[in-house]
C-alpha cells in the first residue's frame, strides 16, 4: 500500500504526475485496494468539506497508531502559504487515514465482501438478484454474485438454479457454470451443473438464450435443452426440456406413467416435505398426470383416488405416510 504521504498528495491534488499514475495503478490492481480508497476518499472529502471528524473509540488502536505515525513538524518546510487551519486538518486526515487503513489490515472480515455466496443444503432457497431476477436454488446447491454495484453475473459453482424474471425490466445479466456463459434476457431458463462429471445442462423455459463455450455459440429456443461437456468441450442435444428436473422451482409436474417413487422424490423437494412409502408393493404403481402448483394435500388425494391408496398427513412431523394393497 502507497505511504500515507503519498496518498494525501494524491487526494489533495500535490502529487506529480508520476506519484498519481503510481497511486492509479495500486487502486487497479485490486477490489481489495480500490475499496480501501473509496473508503479514505469519502472521509477526506468529508473531513475537507465539513470540518469534522469523529475519533475512533477504541483506544488499543489509537495507541498503536501514534507509534507509527510521523512528527507533523518533520514535514519539509516549503509550501507555507498553507494556512494553519489546512495543516491541521491535513493532519487529522492523515491520522484518520491510518487509523482506517489499519484497522481494515488488521480485520479484514469487516472489508464488505467482493461477492456474495447463496448455499442450500437439504431445503430449497429463493432469493431476489439485482432487484428483478427471481433465483430458486435447488438442494446442495452453491451460487455466487458479485456485490451492488458490479457487474450483473451469476456464477452456478454446484447443483440447480432456476432463473426467471420478476418483471419485463430489461435488466442485463448472464450466468457462468461449467465454462458456459449464458444471456438469458427476460426469460425463464433451468441450469444443472454437476461438478463431478463437469456436464452442465441448460434448458430454456420461456423464451430465447444465447450460449457461449469454449469457441462456440449457440442459440436455444423455448422448450429445447442442451448439455455441455467441459472436459470434452462439445455440446449435445437433449430431447426437450425436463420439466420435472425443474418442478423444485415451478411446482409442475408432468407424470407418465412415472412409477409412484420416484413422482414422490420431485413431490418431497419441491415442497419439503418427507413422503415415506410404507408398503413397498406400491413403490412401482405408474401415475399418469400433470400438476400445476397445487397444494401438497390436493395432489395426495389424487394420488390416493388413482392408484387406490392410502395417506397420512402428520403436518407436526411434515410426513406423509404412504401404504395400499398394490396397483389397480
Amino acid at each position: 500500500m502507497p505511504a500515507t504521504p503519498l496518498l494525501l498528495r494524491y487526494l489533495s491534488g500535490d502529487a506529480t504526475p508520476e506519484e498519481a499514475a503510481m497511486i492509479d495503478t495500486w487502486i487497479q490492481a485490486s477490489e481489495e485496494n480500490k475499496t480501501i480508497f473509496q473508503r479514505l476518499w469519502n472521509l477526506w472529502q468529508q473531513t475537507t468539506t465539513n470540518g469534522g471528524y469523529a475519533t475512533p473509540d477504541t483506544q488499543q488502536e489509537w495507541k498503536e497508531l501514534v507509534q507509527k505515525l510521523p512528527v507533523a513538524t518533520a514535514l519539509p518546510p516549503r509550501r507555507r502559504l498553507i494556512k494553519q487551519w489546512q495543516v491541521v486538518t491535513a493532519a487529522t486526515v492523515i491520522a484518520v487515514m491510518a487509523v482506517v487503513i489499519l484497522l481494515l489490515l488488521k480485520h479484514p472480515d469487516n472489508q464488505p465482501p467482493a461477492y456474495t455466496t447463496q448455499q442450500s443444503n437439504n431445503t430449497i432457497a429463493r432469493d431476489t438478484l439485482f432487484h428483478t431476477i427471481i433465483a430458486t436454488l435447488d438442494t446442495h446447491s452453491n451460487i455466487q454474485y458479485p456485490a451492488v454495484g458490479k457487474e450483473n453475473k451469476v456464477l452456478l459453482l454446484q447443483g440447480g438454479l432456476f432463473l426467471e424474471a420478476a418483471a419485463n425490466t430489461g435488466t442485463p445479466y448472464h450466468i457462468e457454470a461449467g465454462g458456459v456463459s449464458i444471456q438469458p434476457g427476460n426469460n425463464s431458463l433451468s441450469i444443472q451443473y454437476d461438478t463431478v462429471t463437469a456436464i452442465t445442462t441448460i434448458q430454456a423455459v420461456t423464451g430465447t438464450l444465447t450460449i457461449q463455450a469454449g469457441t462456440n455459440t449457440l442459440t436455444l429456443q423455448q422448450g429445447e435443452a442442451i448439455s455441455w461437456n467441459n472436459n470434452k468441450q462439445a455440446f449435445s442435444k437433449k430431447q426437450g426440456t425436463d420439466v420435472n428436473s425443474y418442478s423444485y422451482a415451478t411446482r409442475v409436474f408432468l407424470f407418465n406413467d412415472t412409477p409412484l417413487q420416484e413422482a414422490i422424490r420431485y413431490l418431497a423437494k419441491a415442497y419439503g416435505v418427507t413422503i415415506n412409502i410404507q408398503t413397498p408393493v406400491i413403490s412401482n404403481c405408474l401415475i399418469t398426470t400433470r400438476f400445476d402448483n397445487k397444494s401438497i394435500e390436493y395432489i395426495m388425494d389424487i394420488i390416493s383416488a388413482t392408484l387406490h391408496v392410502n395417506y397420512d398427513y402428520q403436518k407436526a412431523a411434515n410426513t406423509i405416510y404412504l401404504q395400499g394393497d398394490g396397483c389397480e
